[in-house]
């Protein structure tokens, strides 16, 4: 065989049968041929030896007659040898590519199996009959089930659940009509026998025709998760019985302790005004006047522990009513008048004209702005002033009652409507009061759907605002 032919017939030889190379290697065995011919009508390139010049030049002479004897054939095989040359080129460079694409496939499936051993969730596959294909690792710890008790059954199999309940048919709907699962929660057996809950999601999978061909998804064991919520919920209602409890409790003894300390005030009443004569001795009338002063001051903190457990209790009823803001404002002065006169506080109102009423319960109300405007001359120091401010900003009734006093420190800001929080603004300063003031405003406040805010800074003053919506309904009457 001529030394180029058996040259290229090695290479043929070698040549890769994939099928993307296929067509190339196809090509190659035609340049193979048209090698041979070429050979066949040059006998020196068969049996010539380039070391010796003069057969050499002979050989040259030889192929320069051959090139014009036959220039087109000759041309074509030289030009089908370049390309020969180039395609094993390609061929190389296609083989190395193919390597590399499959070293990369290799190295991405273990990175995926590293993360699947890795991971807390595990892997599931079910057929076009919704039955388990296969199933990872971890399900098989959890749930302490062979690979035979998984493999072929339905998911409904899997479960000691009352297939009946709403969820479970939903899911079961679901599946049937190939749609996607969010998050469905199930539970079964496990190991110990204790139910272990399971999170699950997945997502159908159809060919390149839109045939069905089954699901493939992800699950998680979520039992620690149910457990902390089980404890959360059980701590909650614990809480609301407890709160219920305490309200009851403190409704009850308010009203115990009422009827008795009524009788002492009314007693130091008389006694302080002398109204069966003189008492003979000043110190008995000062005494009364203490006892008066205390007995009212007790009653006023079981009325407002009162008001708290009946709003907590929701056992205290709201009748919306056209409320008349300028006469509620006159009517909270009026019981001021004492305060406001000894200390020589200016109180002003600004209530805006309109013929939008405010829509709320007429005594909660009262008692909302009683408890704010008292806040604000216990507080405010002699000579200052209070100003109230109510308008219709937007879709609610915005109310204000600001000061120039003492105000509050922004550290007990966010426990101010606490019950018993008194933010003193000093160790040695004593304010009268429970503390019960802005937390009765601001739950009467929600009770009439509306909102409750403070700013507050020390030594300059401070401003509450409260928001009620205003309403399109019609009031009582």
């Amino acid at each position: 065989m001529p030394v180029s032919v058996k040259k290229y017939s090695t290479l043929r030889s070698n040549c890769l049968q994939g099928p993307k190379l296929h067509g190339v290697c196809h090509g190659l065995r035609l340049l193979f041929g048209l090698a041979a011919v070429w050979a066949s009508l040059n006998p020196a390139l068969a049996n010539g030896n380039s070391s010796d010049h003069t057969h050499s030049d002979d050989s040259f002479t030889a192929n320069l007659d051959l090139f014009h004897q036959h220039p087109i054939l000759v041309s074509s095989v030289i030009a089908l040898l370049i390309l020969q040359s180039v395609a094993v080129i390609l061929l190389v460079k296609t083989h190395n590519r193919h390597k590399k694409t499959e070293q990369t496939l290799r190295a991405t499936e273990q990175k995926f199996r590293d993360f699947a051993r890795s991971s807390s969730d595990w892997f599931w596959e079910m057929d076009d009959q919704l039955r388990i294909q296969s199933i990872s690792g971890q399900y098989r710890s959890i749930t302490g089930l062979d690979e035979s008790e998984i493999i072929g059954k339905r998911r409904e199999e899997l479960t000691s659940e009352d297939l009946i309940s709403q969820d479970w048919k939903q899911h079961l709907q679901d599946l049937k009509a190939h749609k996607p699962v969010r998050g469905f929660v199930y539970s079964r057996p496990g190991p110990d026998g204790d139910p272990v809950w399971i999170r699950t999601n997945g997502i159908p999978i159809h060919d390149e025709a839109g045939r069905f061909l089954g699901y493939r998804g992800t699950a998680s064991d979520i039992t620690e998760q149910r457990r902390i919520e089980a404890l959360r919920d059980k701590a909650l209602l614990d809480a609301q019985r407890a709160n219920q409890a305490k309200s009851e409790f403190l409704a009850m003894m308010s009203h115990e302790l009422r009827t008795p300390l009524n009788a002492i005030i009314g007693f130091s009443e008389l006694i302080r005004l002398e109204q069966f004569g003189p008492i003979g001795n000043n110190a008995y009338k000062d005494y009364a006047e203490d006892i008066h002063v205390s007995g009212t001051h007790l009653l006023e903190l079981i009325n407002d522990i009162l008001d708290i457990s009946a709003i907590e209790a929701g056992k205290r009823d709201t009748i919306p009513e056209e409320v008349d803001l300028n006469q509620v404002l006159e009517d909270c002065r009026r019981n001021l008048e004492k305060v406001i006169a000894q200390k020589d506080l200016t109180m002003s109102f600004d209530v805006m004209a309109t013929d939008t009423p405010l829509i709320a319960d007429k005594r909660a109300m009262f008692q909302i702005l009683l408890n704010l405007l008292s806040n604000a001359t216990k507080f405010t120091e002699r000579g200052d002033k209070i100003d109230a401010k109510a308008s219709i900003q937007g879709k609610d009734w915005v109310i204000s009652v600001e000061d120039t006093g003492i105000g509050i420190d922004k550290k007990y800001l966010p426990t101010i409507t606490q019950p018993f929080q008194q933010a003193r603004s000093h160790a040695h300063v004593s304010h009268t009061g429970s503390g019960l003031g802005l937390v009765i405003v601001a739950a009467l406040v929600r009770a009439n759907e509306g909102t409750f805010g403070i700013q507050s800074e020390k030594g300059v003053g401070s401003k509450v605002t409260i928001t009620i919506p205003v309403s399109d309904q019609a009031p009582s009457k």
